[in-house]
This record gives structure tokens, sequence and C-alpha cells, in this order.
């Protein structure tokens, strides 16, 4: 019963990974790009895979 809880949580911290992955693409889409430091797309990118990651690596 208590590995439901568990997968469920790696499941969103797979989606949440993703989303936070390609926020910068999904800002630039929408052309605000500019107003993004590199440093906070950088920092974005690396988050997402790393919640990715953990999110694969433990499921």
């Amino acid at each position: 019963m208590s590995n439901k809880p568990t997968r469920t949580y790696y499941l969103m911290c797979k989606i949440l990974g993703l989303a936070v992955f390609l926020t910068p693409w999904v800002i630039k889409g929408l052309g605000g790009i500019d107003k993004l430091r590199k440093q906070t797309i950088i920092f974005l990118i690396i988050l997402g895979l790393l919640l990715l990651f953990i999110g694969v690596k433990v499921s």
C-alpha cells in the first residue's frame, strides 16, 4: 500500500522535470525570452533534467 504513493511521487517528479525542462522553449515561443536571463534558462534546464533523472532512476 505504501508503494503507490511513492510511484505517484516519482511520476509527478518526471512530469515536473519535463515541464521545467521545456519552460524556456515555451517562453521563447510566447516571445518573452528576452525577459529571462541566460543564467535562469540554464538553471531551469539543469533543474528539469535533474528532476527527470531522479524520476526515471528510482521508478
